[in-house]
């Protein structure tokens, strides 16, 4: 069945990512939303970031998620 799959998005792109997915045939593609903007952020905010979208990535991943 392949390789789970997540896309990450920031917020403003979510809507964007999910017509896409569903206009390209991947309507059940998983998407992990991550706390908008990350550009222009030093090393540590990015970190934050990071461990703040750790459990939507881990959710993603479970059976069932979509």
């Amino acid at each position: 069945m392949g390789r789970p799959t997540i896309l990450v998005a920031t917020t403003p792109f979510v809507g964007l990512a999910t017509q896409l997915a569903t206009a390209y045939g991947l309507p059940a593609t998983r998407i992990a939303e991550v706390t908008h903007p990350m550009g222009g952020l030093g090393p540590d905010a990015v970190i934050a970031r990071a461990e703040e979208a750790l459990e939507r990535l881990l959710a993603a991943l479970s059976p069932g998620a979509r």
